[in-house]
């Protein structure tokens, strides 16, 4: 097995932060035919948005305002898991055929880059953390700038 398939809790941790802080806050489609919605029909052409920060912290993730990245944790064979979720409420890369083709690539970036650093510094905050908020591009982030020391962890 790959080293970072190994790194449960860490990938249970990547997973729970963009739950929780997703970096997009809108995905927009164009409704192809007229699609029926409980009573409603949304007719073809319209617009229609999700959002990944309204639905991830929906009530049926069980305290979604808590950080519990064990949430993603298959009871069935204590491995990280998404398929025991609720469907089309974990989207912080999309769902379905329009889903992020870069989320395999992205969660392996995020995860090389957060084990190397973990495991060679420690970082200690310099200021209170900065709340979570949408810039003009409606992409999400903290709100200013973020002030932390490092200090090489040495054997």
């Amino acid at each position: 097995r790959h080293a970072l398939d190994q790194m449960n809790l860490l990938k249970c941790c990547v997973w729970e932060t963009l739950r929780m802080f997703p970096p997009l806050v809108l995905l927009l489609r164009t409704v192809l035919e007229d699609l029926p919605v409980g009573d409603v029909v949304i007719p073809a052409g319209h617009v229609v948005a999700v959002s990944p920060k309204i639905s991830q912290r929906d009530e049926c993730w069980g305290d979604p305002d808590v950080f519990r990245p064990e949430r993603f944790i298959s009871e069935e064979d204590d491995e990280p898991s998404q398929k025991h979720l609720p469907e089309s409420m974990y989207i912080p890369f999309g769902n379905g055929r329009r889903r992020c083709i870069g989320e395999h690539f992205g969660l392996l970036q995020i995860m090389t880059v957060l084990s190397t650093l973990l495991r060679n510094y420690k970082f200690t905050m310099e200021d209170e953390i900065p709340e979570h908020h949408l810039n003009e591009q409606l992409v999400a982030g903290p709100d200013r700038e973020v002030t932390f020391t490092y200090e090489r962890i040495t054997a």
